[in-house]
């Protein structure tokens, strides 16, 4: 004997719950009825809101099934399907008493509905084991009005509670101390003319700096209050990791300007210089990955928030919007310039503007220097 499509389903719901599923109608092959047990060759059906009663999305639609004669065991369920628009439909199932006859049904149509006719289709019982299509299984059609006044969120962001902004602020400390103390050590190497050895001091504090990082964002997780606040601090924290591994990279790669001097440029005040404070190159690239994260932890811990909302404009408006993080793909923006992009982790983004006829541009955002979140460019062509 052959078993209906439906018969593959490994769970039915119960009543009041139903499982939404797209794709093409399914066909429905006759089983014949078990001897050992009873089950309907017929039943009508008493839909409460049918064709002339409108159901608007989010609202309940409940009818009444009338068997025939009720089953003489336990486990069965009378199978339903509601077909709407768009070739999605939704399957589900009730269960049945020994000896019940009537059986009153509820199903909450979803808000963001598609309206149009849906069709309500009783299709058969289930016995537990095998499904048994009724030969004319009744149909009855409704109408569904949309629901235009919808009101969704735009936005999220990812909120840090007091014992976060505790550690953040405890971390940004001990940040600001080993800044102080590597500057120190520096000058100290200068003075007695020992450039050498400053490489060694350098990869010896960033080798212990990504400890510290690893170590406040184990704990910082662990005082998360959801997963998606896991997921991304994973992404804070690792655009600040990539900041130590570029330093890592370059004195592995680089050592012919370790003696060279150059102004150090402080990251907490992008775009100032300090006439007074010789570095070495690799010195000055280090201590702005370590005040970067300093910074980064500040800010954080200020807004009470690992996330915050980026608007991009163009002139002319109408440019694509991707962005991407250092390593990363581009991910294509749904909306073009100008537009605002939410709830994007700090870290170090790019945004690139693609508009047919012009250059495609390419913005770095730095969200801990740039506090207006706030890209434009004037568009070329």
């Amino acid at each position: 004997m052959r078993r209906n499509a439906a018969a593959r389903w490994p769970v039915w719901l119960l009543a009041m719950s139903a499982t939404v599923c797209a794709g093409a109608h399914q066909k429905h092959e006759q089983a014949s009825p078990q001897e050992s047990v009873s089950v309907q060759d017929s039943l009508s059906v008493n839909v409460v809101r049918a064709d002339d009663i409108p159901v608007k999305t989010g609202e309940d639609f409940s009818f009444t099934v009338t068997l025939d004669r009720g089953p003489n065991f336990k486990g069965a369920s009378v199978q339903w399907r509601i077909d709407a628009p768009g070739e999605k439909y939704i399957v589900s199932g009730t269960a049945l008493y020994p000896g019940q006859r009537d059986y009153t049904m509820t199903y909450l149509v979803p808000a963001g509905s598609e309206e149009g006719t849906w069709i309500l289709t009783i299709t058969g019982i289930w016995d537990g084991s095998i499904s048994h299509p009724f030969p004319n299984p009744p149909r009855r059609t409704f109408q569904v009005i949309a629901n235009r006044d919808l009101v969704l969120p735009t936005s999220a962001s990812i909120v840090i509670n007091p014992s976060q902004q505790q550690l953040l602020r405890k971390s940004g400390r001990i940040l600001q101390l080993r800044i102080q103390n590597l500057k120190a050590a520096i000058a100290s190497y200068q003075e007695a003319n020992q450039q050498g050895r400053i490489p060694q001091v350098l990869r010896t504090n960033v080798d212990d700096a990504l400890k510290a990082l690893q170590t406040t964002e184990t704990e910082f997780k662990k005082l998360a209050t959801a997963q998606s606040q896991s997921d991304v601090a994973q992404v804070f924290f690792g655009d600040l990791r990539l900041n130590y591994d570029e330093v890592l990279q370059n004195l592995e790669h680089s050592s012919a300007d370790i003696s060279r001097p150059a102004r150090f440029v402080n990251a907490a005040f992008s775009g100032k210089t300090s006439p007074t404070t010789p570095y070495p190159v690799l010195a000055q690239a280090a201590l702005r990955a370590f005040e970067a994260n300093e910074l980064a932890y500040n800010i954080a811990a200020e807004n009470s928030s690992l996330t915050f909302n980026l608007k991009v404009t163009s002139d002319p408006a109408g440019a694509a919007v991707s962005y991407y993080r250092r390593g990363d793909s581009p991910h294509s923006y749904d909306e073009p310039t100008n537009t605002t992009i939410p709830s994007l982790t700090y870290a170090i983004w790019y945004v690139k503007f693609e508009k047919q006829g012009y250059k495609p541009q390419v913005r770095e955002h730095d969200p801990f220097h740039s506090t207006d979140h706030v890209l434009h460019v004037e568009l070329t062509r």
